[in-house]
């Protein structure tokens, strides 16, 4: 039996380019089975747009607009949750999809029956749609140490089993929806990579995200340290590292209350092992969350405690390691 599609469509104040990615839906050569979209609360032409769109489409369109601004997170995560098809493509406002994109996404999910997750390349455009010459995985893969087929992450990009989308439910506390899930994916090995621009991705100034792969420079080792070290000096460590603690946490009872689903393709010793050591690794944002806690004078002690007692050992650790150091500094 043929699988069926969700496209799974967020937007806020999106009348400038939601048209042209509404009609992109339409040119597809595998159309969706449906369309959910939430709308976190626009006040200009969205919401008419929409609904036009949905008296003319030829699958159903199901618009929520949300009581409260959700942020862009949460707003994806609970129309997510309200989606039926077995497949899931997230879809921002102001791209516009290739019309080949469904259909060359099912088709690679066919042919990696192990993938709940696959992610695809993208065209970088300006705000009006003109080419940049450059590609989101061109920019990763031209900078040291970067894998597109892994660092690639962006929503847009993503194709989704609805089965690995249940993690989402009980509605975790995260700061990316897509990070988060990508990453879970990786772990398990249920990811998978198709080195195609199957949609263009605009920069036009008013982007929600922002990050080296999608800039409309060529990418560059400096660019890509600016990209991280900015992002991690725009939130106090000790904030950062409760907010990473809980959404780890919250990974683990989803892998724990999922794993019924999960063993339909990961060996059960495999995800018994990625929970152990999701387990471990939050273990260590609690000691490193301690180091940034209670009287001043006792932190440099509680650091010193820290590295002696290993949290500093694995991958990142030197890092992790600076940070936390710049954060008793601060």
């Amino acid at each position: 039996m043929a699988r069926t599609v969700s496209i799974v469509l967020t937007t806020y104040n999106g009348e400038r380019f939601l048209p042209a990615q509404l009609a992109s839906y339409l040119a597809q050569t595998r159309l969706p089975d449906e369309l959910v979209v939430g709308d976190d609360g626009s006040s200009d032409n969205t919401l008419a747009l929409l609904e036009d769109f949905a008296r003319r489409a030829p699958f159903p369109v199901r618009i929520t607009v949300n009581a409260v601004n959700l942020g862009p997170t949460r707003n994806f995560v609970e129309a997510v949750l309200r989606s039926t098809g077995d497949v899931i493509f997230l879809s921002d406002q102001d791209d516009i999809w290739h019309e080949g994109k469904i259909e060359r996404m099912m088709q690679h999910m066919t042919d990696h029956p192990h993938c709940w997750l696959a992610t695809h390349d993208a065209a970088l455009v300006d705000g009006d749609g003109q080419p940049l010459g450059l590609t989101m995985g061109g920019q990763i893969d031209s900078v040291p140490g970067g894998i597109a087929a892994r660092d690639l992450v962006a929503g847009c990009c993503m194709a989704i089993d609805a089965r690995l989308a249940r993690l989402y439910d009980p509605l975790p506390r995260l700061a990316q929806h897509d990070a988060w899930l990508a990453a879970a994916a990786e772990r398990l090995g249920l990811r998978a990579y198709l080195p195609e621009a199957l949609i263009d991705y605009r920069r036009h100034g008013g982007n929600v995200s922002a990050s080296f792969m999608s800039d409309a420079r060529p990418a560059s080792r400096w660019a890509r340290f600016r990209d991280r070290a900015g992002k991690a000096m725009a939130t106090p460590v000790g904030v950062a590292l409760s907010a990473a603690a809980a959404s780890r946490e919250d990974l683990v009872a989803a892998l724990v209350h999922h794993t019924a689903v999960l063993t339909q393709v990961v060996a059960p010793d495999r995800l018994e092992a990625e929970i152990s050591i999701q387990r471990a690794a939050l273990e260590r944002e609690k000691q490193r969350i301690a180091v940034h806690h209670g009287p001043r004078l006792a932190r440099p002690a509680k650091l010193l405690a820290a590295l002696l007692g290993g949290t500093y050992r694995e991958k990142g650790g030197a890092m992790s390691l600076l940070r936390d150091l710049g954060g008793l500094l601060r």
